[in-house]
């Protein structure tokens, strides 16, 4: 090839075009080109699925070992993703794309205009067991074998949240204003299953419209997640708080306490159905629940929840807060126990049964009051509840 030979590809015809040149450009004639000859490949709205590229552009240094790789306007879907460059200062063998030495940058553009960079250290050879090992400030990312025997794992730690999250895209429903606090987030996977640690220290975040936010919110949760040719399960358990959330007028805090919660859920390619097997969330004494359902058609189908506990007085401090304050009851004092079960269709109430202990209810204002409820409560079909 001729010093300074260029490839240039735009529009529809990148697709089957850019299948056919790729095995030339991997071919080991290509590798024999003398340090004076340069190699360049530029495509113009370049499409791979889902992924999409405004402009790709590949090309040799000066120096037969070093190369670059620029992807502007990157996607993935209706996600946009910026602009992603690598720069490869040594290779072994820049036409299969190996890197012993290099530089990858990311820019992207946040939906308030505001610009954000991330760089770092880069090694990558698609012919050797490890071939992808990634750094950057807080990151670390690596990967080896190929399909079935892929694995990888990476890590990532910030002590300024807002960095990696403020390009939170537009199209999501939370969109973040601001995002502070500390995270770690650390896996490994292979071509089938994944595991995934979590945590927030001292979350803040708040959304533009002020419907969604955080307060000093402390998480930590893993997730194993496995998908194959029916669909895939989701295993997560961990701790939330101590912190407060708010969620349009549903309020929660926790004060000096975390709540366990647990959740196991899988998709049903066939029936385009998601099932939650088991869920959990223990917060004694204010609430305690375990149950199962079903969402199908953009659409709660079944919940049941097997066993229900709550204390009023606590409960109304860190769950009802928020609808009291709404319904101008925020001076209303709860007093009592409750245990139970619940059956919900659709978005149905179907069944449910509380077994109340010693409720009391008292108006602030001296406008109703309510002193040693007892008794058992039920409502609706008893059989919905014989299952759970």
């Amino acid at each position: 090839m001729r010093a300074g030979a260029r490839i240039l590809l735009c529009g529809g015809t990148v697709r089957r075009v850019g299948v056919v040149l790729l095995p030339f450009l991997l071919s080991p004639s290509m590798a024999a080109m003398n340090e004076a000859d340069r190699a360049r490949l530029q495509l113009s709205d370049f499409r791979w699925g889902d992924v999409q590229v405004g402009q790709f552009l590949w090309q040799t240094g000066a120096d037969s070992l070093a190369w670059t790789l620029q992807l502007q306007n990157l996607a993935y879907g209706e996600l946009a993703l910026g602009n992603l460059s690598i720069d490869c200062e040594q290779s072994a063998d820049p036409i299969k794309m190996s890197c012993s030495q290099g530089r990858w940058q990311w820019s992207i553009t946040s939906p308030d205009g505001q610009q954000y960079s991330y760089q770092g250290q880069l090694q990558l050879d698609l012919a050797q067991a490890q071939w992808l090992r990634l750094e950057a400030a807080g990151l670390q990312l690596s990967a080896r074998g190929q399909g079935e025997d892929l694995h990888w794992q990476f890590q990532l730690s910030s002590d300024d949240l807002s960095q990696w999250m403020a390009w939170w895209p537009a199209s999501l429903a939370v969109q973040p204003a601001i995002w502070q606090g500390g995270l770690s987030v650390s896996g490994s996977g292979s071509g089938q299953a994944a595991h995934i640690a979590l945590q927030f220290e001292n979350m803040d975040f708040d959304s533009v419209d002020g419907l969604v936010a955080t307060g000093a919110m402390n998480m930590a949760l893993e997730f194993d997640l496995a998908w194959h040719e029916q669909g895939w399960q989701l295993q997560s358990q961990g701790q939330v708080g101590p912190g407060a959330v708010l969620w349009h007028d549903f309020y929660v805090e926790f004060a000096e306490r975390a709540a366990e919660m647990a959740v196991n859920v899988g998709f049903d390619r066939q029936a385009n159905s998601y099932y939650v097997e088991h869920l959990a969330w223990q917060d004694a004494p204010a609430l305690t629940l375990v149950g199962h359902g079903l969402w199908a058609e953009q659409a709660l189908q079944d919940l049941q929840i097997e066993a229900l506990e709550f204390d009023l007085a606590a409960m109304s401090q860190s769950y009802l807060s928020g609808f009291l304050a709404g319904a101008a009851l925020s001076d209303l004092e709860l007093v009592g126990q409750a245990t139970g079960q619940l059956s919900m269709q659709a978005r149905d109430v179907a069944a449910f049964q509380l077994q109340l202990k010693d409720i009391a209810v008292t108006d602030g204002r001296q406008r109703f009051a309510i002193a040693g409820l007892n008794g058992l409560l039920n409502y609706g079909d008893p059989s919905r509840l014989q299952h759970s």
